[in-house]
């Protein structure tokens, strides 16, 4: 008769449909539960659940779960999300609870769910973006004011205040208040590209339109590079 192991081990057995199936014993686990990853088929399973009747489940719903691999949608953010940036490195893991945290050790920012984590779920879905979104907001709030200020003093520009928001549409926006305000999704930009956003917004206090004018005031301030800056800065976008 064959046991999985009392220890929390994984055992992880080729498939052909789903690469890998990658069975997992939990204390205090009730029922077998079924994930669908991007690297496999991920199954958390009560201790002394039999490896044969692990597989005995997937079979029964191999049908079932390969459409549910078909539609699952590529963008999912699951314990494989992760991204790395100039500014910031963040990833989900896996944890006993819901919670954001900073690895002092790697500098990550870890939002870290519980194994059974329904990912699936859109309530799920929907709480992970926002947690996302608050992370890159207190990071974005953290280095992107003194940079707008060291880089408008540089160029001789006064502006009156800075915002710091979640906005999709647009990098950033300077009002004829001289408020300029920034997207935390700047986060996700290369060094150079956010300075090259700021300096967009820092020359509308200038020139408000984009005007012929305006860009001989961008090409100022990136020594001639302001149509190649804003040519690169189109392949990101304000999603992840």
């Amino acid at each position: 008769m064959l046991y999985l192991c009392i220890m929390p081990i994984q055992k992880i057995l080729q498939d052909a449909d789903f690469g890998q199936i990658v069975i997992s014993t939990r204390r205090g686990m009730r029922q077998v539960v079924v994930r669908i990853k991007s690297d496999g088929l991920y199954v958390n399973a009560p201790y002394f659940t039999r490896v044969s009747s692990v597989l005995e489940i997937v079979e029964k719903h191999r049908a079932d779960l390969l459409k549910k691999k078909a539609s699952r949608p590529s963008h999912l953010i699951d314990t494989d999300f992760e991204f790395h940036s100039d500014f910031i490195s963040l990833r989900v893991v896996e944890g006993r609870r819901f919670e954001s945290r900073l690895d002092h050790a790697t500098g990550e920012r870890c939002i870290a769910c519980p194994k059974e984590t329904d990912f699936e779920n859109p309530d799920i879905q929907a709480f992970l973006r926002k947690a996302i979104v608050n992370i890159l907001k207190r990071r974005a709030a953290e280095v992107l004011p003194a940079r707008l200020a060291e880089l408008a003093a540089r160029n001789g520009l006064k502006y009156a205040s800075i915002r710091i928001n979640s906005a999709k549409t647009r990098w950033g926006s300077c009002s004829s208040l001289k408020t300029i305000s920034l997207s935390c999704y700047i986060m996700l930009l290369p060094k150079h590209l956010a300075d090259y956003v700021m300096l967009h917004e820092l020359s509308h206090l200038l020139e408000m339109n984009h005007s012929e004018r305006f860009w001989l005031v961008m090409d100022k301030m990136t020594d001639g590079r302001a149509k190649q800056l804003e040519k690169e800065i189109k392949q990101y976008h304000t999603s992840f």
